[in-house]
């Protein structure tokens, strides 16, 4: 039976060559995508961190003003 082994690695190798074609641009189409999703992952951080401060910054006006009263 040692000739099944070769000719099976044989079949698989011209079956991924063969849908290669098939496969790379859904691949490609998966990457574009994790990059935008990690792009805007990033924007929505920065927002976040943003709003933290200016939250954090109104709630130290807020409590200067209640302390001059």
């Amino acid at each position: 039976m040692p000739v099944v082994g070769p000719r099976l690695g044989l079949f698989q190798r011209v079956l991924r060559i063969g849908l290669r074609w098939y496969i790379n641009p859904i691949v490609e189409q998966q990457n574009a995508f994790n990059d935008a999703a990690v792009a805007a992952l990033f924007e929505l951080e920065m927002e976040n961190q943003r709003l933290r401060r200016a939250l954090d910054e109104h709630a130290r006006s807020d409590a200067g003003d209640s302390t001059a009263s």
